[in-house]
């Protein structure tokens, strides 16, 4: 029965080495972190998002500009003179 049981010098070895996992995944993680400040990554990755992105959700189309940017470039629009209307069409019953 004295195999069975752990050693008294190994006895905290288990916790010691989740603990030294845990202090590395902290510091690589504060690592990242700080590069994501001094570069501006994050910025650099989120540029597509808050430009393309936007304007292909808002226009149909990735480099459209619309009013609020300036001119409308690439943006779809319904022009007509005098009175002007769309309707939507009804839903075909069965």
């Amino acid at each position: 029965m004295a195999a069975l049981r752990p050693r008294q010098a190994q006895a905290g070895q288990a916790m010691t080495e989740y603990v030294l996992a845990l202090f590395l995944v902290t510091l690589i993680y504060a690592l990242m972190v700080r590069q994501f400040k001094v570069l501006s990554l994050a910025d650099h990755l989120l540029a597509p998002i808050k430009t393309q992105y936007a304007a292909t959700y808002r226009y149909g189309h990735p480099k459209a500009k619309g009013p609020d940017d300036g001119a409308a470039v690439l943006h779809p629009r319904a022009t007509s003179s005098g009175n002007f209307r769309l309707f939507i069409n009804p839903e075909i019953q069965r």
